[in-house]
């Protein structure tokens, strides 16, 4: 019911202002990332050991789930697989050291973590996507992250 002094909105402008207001959200929850570098970067006491091999398969499983095998091609792809690998197991080695906790319970802590993360990385490459037409290649974050994550892979 209208009452007088209050703006008027028509279901279609409701609609509009609503789904602005979520994308909005979502936006800002991509942006939740900082780089892996500033990351590393912090006093060794706020590091978690397991933070950075989460970031990276997070970020292979991303780009493998966005691109997709049939535009990776089947051995970019592969690769990336067995570096989300790598990666899963050095985050469960870590903090099953770190924590105590048995394999199971912490490959499956470890395994959300990187869906987490691997999923703020796709709402930002659709984000840039939008924005630029470019999803990966013009992000300065996500080619930050992914040197580090190729330098760790280098030093395996």
């Amino acid at each position: 019911m209208y009452k007088p002094g209050l703006p008027r909105f028509s279901a279609l402008q409701v609609t509009v202002f609503a789904w602005a207001a979520f994308a909005a959200i979502a936006a800002a929850k991509a942006q939740d990332l900082i780089p892996l570098k500033d990351y590393l970067s912090l006093p060794e006491d706020r590091i978690e050991i397991s933070y950075a091999p989460v970031r990276c398969a997070s970020l292979y499983y991303a780009i493998n789930t966005y691109v997709g095998r049939h535009r990776m091609g089947a051995e970019a792809f592969n690769s990336a697989i067995a570096n989300i690998e790598t990666f899963s197991v050095i985050a469960v080695l870590s903090r099953m050291e770190q924590s105590g906790a048995n394999q199971q319970v912490t490959s499956d802590a470890v395994n959300r973590d990187i869906l987490a993360i691997s999923n703020l990385y796709i709402e930002r490459f659709h984000n840039n996507y939008r924005a630029t037409g470019s999803a990966l290649v013009s992000d300065p974050l996500i080619q930050g992250d992914f040197e580090i994550c190729r330098f760790f892979l280098s030093r395996q």
